[in-house]
């Protein structure tokens, strides 16, 4: 992955481009093994590399854990799931500047998801007894995110 990606000279990856990277790779998992750890409070957002033009990071999500509801502030993000299901519940922005829950997906291994910087959604692991390994590539690398509050108060994933 990082040879193709690296040739685009530091500009940034279409989103299209991401998502056929993540979808053509082989993964080796004994590569991945050192990026492999989880924090038992939270999702563990693990750095395997990172260049002008993206960032890939395996993200580590034990049973409950869950991304708080964000956009991606200026990159693209692709990210293929490695290990367990991953739920996405996606968001719709209100106008008093909340985020409305619009749908909500099951994502298998092997499932590849893009979405555009001002795409709204929350990443889950809604498993009780099973960890959840993602691989995940922003272009450029993330560094702010958006952060909304649910206009839905009741709203369970």
């Amino acid at each position: 992955m990082a040879g193709s990606l690296d040739s685009s000279g530091g500009a940034c990856v279409s989103l299209e481009t991401l998502a056929a990277e993540l979808d053509g790779l082989e993964l080796d998992l004994q590569m991945l093994a050192p990026f492999w750890i989880f924090d038992a409070v939270k999702y563990r957002r693990n750095l395997i590399r990172r260049t002008a033009a993206y960032e890939a990071l395996l993200l580590c999500w034990g049973p409950g854990q869950r991304s708080p509801i964000h956009d991606h502030r200026g990159s693209g993000c692709a990210f293929r799931v490695v290990e367990g299901v991953v739920t996405e519940t996606l968001y719709e922005r209100t106008c008093d500047g909340l985020a409305a829950p619009a749908a909500m997906r099951w994502l298998p291994p092997g499932t590849i998801c893009a979405s555009r910087d001002f795409d709204i959604h929350e990443v889950a692991n809604s498993q009780p007894d099973h960890d959840l390994v993602t691989l995940h590539v922003y272009s450029p690398p993330l560094s702010q995110v958006n952060l909304y509050s649910s206009a839905d108060s009741s709203q369970v994933s």
